[in-house]
């Protein structure tokens, strides 16, 4: 059918579970992160779920999402997942954060499951992407709903022509989306209806830094006199 449906992506900027995910509406500009960014993910009451709590803790301190994220799409309805391909959703990279190398790379999906109670599609991106680079997710009208229909713009459509209705923290991120997504119709085989903006984290900022610490000093010469015999000192054999 080239009729559109009522199903749509949903978009609530409160919950991941409610939204295009990742997302860099749940990170905070960081200055002393690579990405200029750091993950900050909302936490459910922690009396309650305090292992969630130490756990969601540990992955605000990144400077980014996973670099083979489980990336999910949560619909008003029921899809038809055998559409949800890489032609429908992909990702393009923006480029690297510190050099801007990659910029325009195109990154399909696999392992596509649809969850009927949640009305949620989960994915992986088809490759490992950069690390400390940004990405567009996007997700076109080429998904179409149970009954064969496009899915259509919905919620994100609506907040995209205003943002101002959506919060600040939503409104910021849908102003950086624009003018990206102005230039991305060409790299599509229907309408966008969708999208989110993330950055990945820095998987070898720790070895980087360890690398340089290295070449900045100056070790002691090796002591092979590690062993005693008598009372005097015997060198180690191996």
């Amino acid at each position: 059918s080239g009729e559109d449906g009522s199903v749509s992506v949903r978009a609530d900027a409160s919950d991941p579970l409610a939204t295009i995910f990742p997302s860099d509406l749940f990170t905070v500009h960081d200055y002393g992160q690579l990405t200029r960014r750091r993950v900050a993910l909302p936490k459910p009451d922690c009396t309650t779920n305090p292992n969630d709590c130490f756990d969601i803790d540990v992955l605000n301190e990144l400077d980014g999402f996973s670099l083979q994220p489980r990336i999910t799409v949560p619909f008003t309805g029921a899809i038809d997942p055998a559409t949800v391909t890489s032609d429908t959703v992909f990702l393009v990279c923006l480029g690297d954060t510190t050099s801007g190398q990659g910029f325009g790379e195109r990154v399909g999906i696999n392992q596509v499951v649809f969850d009927v109670a949640s009305q949620t599609v989960a994915m992986q991106s088809d490759e490992l992407l950069r690390q400390h680079a940004r990405y567009l997710l996007v997700v076109t009208n080429g998904i179409r709903d149970a009954q064969g229909r496009r899915i259509r713009a919905g919620a994100f459509d609506a907040l995209l022509d205003r943002p101002g209705h959506a919060g600040a923290h939503m409104a910021a991120h849908l102003q950086e989306l624009r003018p990206m997504l102005a230039g991305m119709h060409r790299h599509t085989r229907g309408r966008i209806v969708a999208a989110s903006l993330f950055t990945t984290q820095s998987i070898t900022a720790d070895m980087e830094k360890i690398q340089r610490d290295i070449a900045a000093s100056t070790p002691a010469p090796v002591d092979f006199m590690i062993g005693s015999a008598g009372g005097q000192p015997v060198r180690a054999v191996f």
